[in-house]
């Protein structure tokens, strides 16, 4: 309405309308209203304040409205007009959880959960003059992207666990898998504990003993591929990434994935290992949006899955036997035939025939595993140590200013303390110019773990009524032997 149409529907109205109504009759698309205030308080409808507030009111209520199509009252309300005025689209992808389309490009955009979060503190700002706390607008943006997850989490979940389907496992690893190193059993164990895995954390289950699969194999075999076409059974749920945005704290709604797939691995020498390690059994992160100082906690999801054409030795530096990785043998010869065979795989029938419900499908090869591992960990100082007392009999070389710079000397039989037997070690850290030579804390806390779970480890613990000590069992010298008797050093 016009200014006189306003005054007209003033007079012709009984009984006189109230202040509300007429604002409600209020175009602010096309008119100013210079004169109406003074007409206003001149009929007595309300005084110069009450004008002003409630005109200023409309204004603001107009321009928002304008802006987001509806005037929020709450946080909520206003992330859920955001949503549906710039048309986003919430998703469960980890990296990229929402799309927009562009003003400019007028196309369909790929953004983050933060920068929706910018979006709506911005428009909070700079249009609303700051109506709702930030921490709130961040909640809602949080809550939002959770019930988006859970929805979508649960459809994929149902999908996976269809009942009466079946699959032919053997078929699988005969044909797209080397089993010289590792047998079939146990390279069906270890891909459907992934499967296991995933499944369980879609249904928000406990994990015990993580497991993180590398495939292994020469470049173009077609591990890259069978791995991609399992895990896009999870739809939006997966992502391929790096080591080094595991161990990055900006990287957080990464986890937000159900599985994470590392593809060609070259550069986990890098990676800080422990961090890695924390990560993929890590049950919650916290992380900080970007714009604000609220600390924003967030379930870890993914899984883990590598493929790489170097062994597993080559890429992780674990002397304590890369107990969360395990490598299985892809089909380095694969041709023709075998990349069909993986394209013709039904991988719904393949995560169907796991029972997330049953127990862990590695737990009956968890021995045998645990050898397999072993041999896939960089031995430590302290093994190498001890490798040298048996290959050469109870002897080690020590710096000396004689012989060439160094001697060698016996580790004696009976029980040895324990200054004594870093003592030896760090006398052979020296001959073998052995750079990270452990300081003893770190010696002995590695000498009791390879002691208790190597098999046939030559320097075990042994308590006497003096003290709690160590004693050398591997095999011994003759001349060493006969010197131990003569001192009577070898004990009952």
């Amino acid at each position: 309405m016009t200014e006189q149409d306003i005054l007209n529907f003033i007079v012709t109205t009984n009984p006189t309308p109230e202040l509300s109504e007429i604002i409600a009759q209020l175009d602010f698309d096309n008119e100013t209203y210079p004169n109406l205030e003074a007409s206003i308080i001149k009929l007595g409808i309300a005084s110069k304040t009450e004008w002003q507030k409630a005109f200023r009111s409309a204004q603001r209520a107009h321009r928002i409205r304008s802006a987001l199509g509806t005037v929020p009252a709450t946080p909520r309300e206003l992330v859920e007009a955001i949503l549906d005025t710039y048309a986003f689209r919430l998703n469960a992808n980890a990296a990229h959880p929402l799309s927009w389309v562009s003003p400019i490009q007028k196309n369909r955009v790929r953004l983050s959960v933060d920068e929706l979060i910018e979006e709506a503190t911005s428009v909070n700002r700079n249009l609303l003059g700051d109506q709702f706390k930030k921490a709130n607008v961040v909640d809602e943006v949080v809550y939002l992207q959770r019930k988006v997850d859970h929805e979508v989490r649960s459809a994929i979940l149902e999908k996976l666990t269809q009942t009466g389907t079946t699959f032919d496992w053997d078929a699988l690893i005969a044909t797209s898998f080397d089993t010289t190193n590792v047998s079939a059993e146990i390279t069906i164990a270890v891909l459907q504990k992934l499967i296991w895995q995933i499944k369980r954390r879609l249904a928000g289950l406990p994990i015990v003993y993580h497991l993180m699969p590398v495939v292994y194999g020469s470049q173009g075999c077609g591990k890259s591929v069978f791995i991609t076409k399992l895990l896009g059974e999870l739809g939006s749920l997966f992502a391929t990434t790096d080591f080094n945005r595991l161990s990055d704290n900006r990287e957080a709604n990464l986890f937000r994935n159900f599985a994470l797939f590392l593809d060609e691995m070259n550069k986990a020498d890098r990676a800080d290992m422990d961090a890695v390690k924390a990560v993929i059994t890590r049950e919650e992160l916290s992380y900080r949006p970007m714009g604000t100082n609220a600390s924003v906690s967030m379930d870890q999801n993914a899984c883990f899955i590598g493929a790489s054409n170097k062994l597993l030795e080559q890429l992780i530096n674990d002397p304590t036997g890369i107990r969360r990785f395990f490598q299985i043998d892809f089909n380095s010869a694969s041709g023709p035939a075998e990349f069909a065979f993986i394209n013709g795989l039904d991988f719904t029938a393949m995560w169907c025939s796991v029972d997330h419900l049953a127990a862990d499908p590695c737990e009956p090869h968890r021995e045998a595993m645990k050898a397999l591992q072993s041999r896939h960990a960089n031995r430590s100082s302290v093994g190498e140590f001890a490798d040298a007392l048996v290959a050469n009999e109870g002897r080690y070389r020590v710096p000396s200013s004689f012989e060439g710079g160094s001697v060698d000397r016996t580790l004696r039989t009976g029980v040895i303390a324990k200054d004594e037997i870093y003592l030896a070690y760090r006398d052979w850290c020296a001959v073998m110019r052995k750079k990270a030579a452990l300081e003893q804390a770190g010696f002995l806390s590695e000498l009791r773990r390879m002691s208790s779970q190597e098999a046939g480890f030559p320097i075990q613990p042994k308590k006497t009524n003096k003290m709690n000590g160590w004693q050398y069992v591997g095999p011994i010298a003759e001349a060493t032997k006969a010197l131990d008797v003569f001192h009577g050093r070898v004990m009952a």
